[in-house]
């Protein structure tokens, strides 16, 4: 399904590099949310101890001013919030407030 979307161009994100841009965006909202998913084969690393469930963590990016999604990178649910930020390597432009 997210394959059609995405081939019929009418689905796009900007992506990481536009957060790189000087005067791209104002201010930078950024949320994690944890969805739970079936029990994988290598365990321990999609566990939540704050869910109690096996879960795959999202971190969305979004304009503040025009409420678009910016880009959204996916993580194990073992990780903290931050961690995932980290590791992600979005790279937000100095004058841009996240």
């Amino acid at each position: 399904m997210d394959r059609l979307l995405i081939k019929s161009k009418l689905f796009h994100l900007p992506g990481k590099k536009v957060l790189q841009q000087a005067n791209s965006f104002e201010v930078v909202l950024v949320d994690v949310s944890e969805n739970p998913i079936e029990r994988p084969k290598k365990q321990k690393k999609y566990y939540s101890g704050k869910k109690k469930k096996h879960t795959l963590k999202t971190q969305i990016l979004a304009d503040k001013k025009s409420k678009k999604i910016i880009c959204i990178p996916q993580s194990k649910g073992r990780k903290h919030d931050y961690r995932v930020f980290k590791e992600s390597k979005v790279y937000v432009h100095h004058a841009t407030k996240i």
